[in-house]
């Protein structure tokens, strides 16, 4: 893509004073955030990856995944983030400079936090000596926005718009990791369903032997036995053992069909008359 245009479609967020709340809690986000199921989990090396890329590649001693839902902001990855903040891998959204990204869905390049009208209070200029941050969005392909992924420096620093667009780039990357993690997910989920499933036939073929089973020591007992049959001697028959016993069928292969039937078990006398009871019922 052209670097000029890239420049022009990606934009600066300078001065808005405070975050959009709508966009923060908008329903729709926070449940996609809440489906890729990335929140609250151990650090993974692809992303861990891009976050030391980025920082080498930009010089800066800090970088960040930063998924912002509702109250905080949750760091998928970070790098060189200082303690106790690499440890619990989340601050408040009173801390966050993310928020603003996710709100505005635009990078933002801040060069000096304590001379910036959006950020120069937030308590992360002093707790955690954020001066210099740049971040881009993290949008998904429906075009909302999960977090930023940024870098930081205790230092004054001139964001460039090479730096921008190396950033977006990345940033894309971290997308890209978080769309095969997901697709990961469904497959595994798929995957326990079908799981799932056959278990549940198999117990149920179970269950259905044993009911077989059961019937058939019922009709042994009573001297009973059951059979079915169908016009077609393609669509077959089921003969319990015990009327295969009663009929004194022994080994041989029972009748497939109504007509069958009638013709080699039933007396030639009864043999239109049991055929016609036998379609009847």
């Amino acid at each position: 893509m052209d670097a000029n245009l890239l420049r022009s479609r990606c934009g600066t967020l300078k001065m808005r004073i405070r975050p959009d709340n709508a966009a923060l809690l908008d329903p729709a986000r926070l449940a996609q955030l809440s489906r890729l199921r990335l929140l609250d989990t151990p650090p993974e090396e692809p992303f861990d990856r891009l976050t030391r890329l980025a920082a080498r590649t930009l010089g800066a001693p800090i970088a960040l995944v930063s998924l912002v839902d509702d109250r905080r902001q949750f760091f998928k990855s970070s790098y060189g983030l200082p303690e106790p903040w690499a440890s619990r891998r989340e601050t408040p959204l009173t801390h966050s400079f993310c928020q603003h990204v996710v709100s505005s869905a635009l990078p933002l390049r801040i060069e000096d936090a304590r001379e910036h009208p959006l950020v120069n209070d937030n308590p992360a200029v002093t707790a955690l000596n954020v001066i210099a941050y740049l971040g881009v969005p993290l949008k998904t392909p429906e075009g909302r926005t999960l977090g930023s992924f940024c870098v930081i420096s205790p230092q004054p620093v001139a964001w460039t718009a090479n730096d921008q667009i190396t950033l977006l780039e990345l940033g894309a990357s971290v997308m890209s990791e978080i769309a095969l993690r997901s697709a990961h997910d469904e497959l595994l989920a798929a995957n326990m369903r079908l799981r799932n499933e056959a278990a549940a036939r198999e117990a149920a073929l179970r269950q259905l032997r044993h009911r077989e089973l059961r019937l058939d020591a019922a009709q042994r007992l009573a001297h009973v036995g059951s059979f079915e049959l169908y016009d077609k001697p393609r669509l077959g028959s089921h003969w319990s053992d015990e009327a295969r016993r009663i009929m004194g069928l022994g080994s041989n292969e029972p009748p497939a069909s109504i007509d069958e039937f009638a013709t080699t078990l039933v007396h030639p006398d009864d043999r239109d008359r049991i055929a016609a009871a036998l379609r009847g019922a």
